[in-house]
């Protein structure tokens, strides 16, 4: 349960980081951005994988 909590959170941060460096961004609005898109995409796929 703890690597699915922590491996986003890696994910998020490493690109974050290198898509700011590319970008010339700021890295921790870069983290919260991919963090959001995470959030939504996860949030999409269940809504469309439960039963209502």
């Amino acid at each position: 349960m703890i690597l699915i909590v922590i491996a986003p959170k890696v994910f998020s941060r490493v690109m974050a980081t290198y898509i700011s460096y590319h970008i010339n961004g700021a890295t921790g609005g870069c983290i919260v951005v991919l963090q959001i898109l995470l959030f939504l995409i996860a949030m999409i796929l269940h809504l469309n994988m439960s039963d209502w």
